[in-house]
């Protein structure tokens, strides 16, 4: 009873064992395909002299003739002239799908190119308009100070003969001023001057008014005028962007043309 039990203790102990070193080749597994890789990668730097490769642009020199290199073989490249007509029937097609979008962005460029001259003419004479209505504000402004000044000059005189001659102001005229009663003079010169006055600053807020509605329209053309100066700016820019939407498209056709002129000189017996 006591060798069985012996026997399966031994046993035990190798199966744990077994598992220790299944689970550490496992756990290293990572660690041993990199190793590998990296020695594969050693391998492609030596011979491929560090160049990564590249479908169609990768050279692969020729060991066995040093100076010459394998060609790489397209399996996209036209084997048969039935082939090559297909692939410059498709390059045509495509070209003239290109020439279409690009002839059509550049007739768009130049149609909007050509209301530009007209665009700008009419910003150009809201400009005008508004620099007129300016004008005609700071006149109205310079008429209506010019009053007010003339205003205040004779609210002047009225107040200095209210303040110098206070006895006359509350007691009155009591002859006239032929007759050589001051008070009465001066009573006479104040009530000519009062209605001259409130005449005046009746002017004034005349003039004023008109400049404020001259100043408005100004603002209201100036908006107009940026406004449109804004719209042609982006109008330009639209042109330049389809100008240049036409050259990436010409780019395109002179790449396919290109194309063409080599399956043509590939297969010369074809076409």
């Amino acid at each position: 009873m006591k060798k069985r039990r012996v026997k399966s203790q031994t046993f035990l102990e190798y199966a744990i064992l077994i598992a220790i070193v299944a689970g550490m080749l496992v756990a290293m597994r990572v660690y041993m395909t990199r190793a590998v890789q990296e020695k594969y990668r050693q391998s492609a730097d030596v011979y491929g002299e560090g160049e990564q490769y590249a479908k169609g642009i990768t050279q692969a020199t020729n060991l066995d003739n040093p100076g010459t290199t394998i060609p790489e073989l397209d399996p996209a490249k036209p084997q048969t002239c039935q082939e090559a007509k297909a692939s410059v029937s498709n390059l045509e097609s495509e070209i003239k799908d290109l020439k279409s979008q690009a002839d059509s962005m550049l007739q768009s460029a130049a149609e909007t190119e050509k209301s530009l001259p007209m665009l700008q003419q009419q910003a150009d004479a809201l400009t005008a308009q508004a620099g007129q209505n300016d004008a005609w504000g700071r006149d109205e402004r310079k008429t209506a100070a010019d009053l007010t000044a003339q205003a205040d000059d004779k609210q002047k005189q009225v107040d200095d003969y209210k303040k110098n001659y206070v006895s006359c102001f509350s007691g009155g005229c009591t002859t006239s001023c032929a007759d050589g009663d001051n008070c009465c003079c001066i009573l006479d010169t104040v009530t000519q001057l009062e209605p001259e006055i409130a005449s005046l600053r009746q002017q004034v807020q005349e003039h004023t008014s008109r400049a404020e509605g001259y100043e408005a329209k100004a603002q209201e053309l100036h908006a107009q005028a940026d406004s449109l100066n804004g719209s042609i700016l982006k109008l330009k820019e639209q042109i330049s962007n389809l100008r240049a939407q036409a050259d990436d498209f010409q780019n395109k056709i002179n790449a396919k043309q290109a194309q063409i002129d080599k399956f043509k000189s590939d297969f010369p017996s074809c076409f």
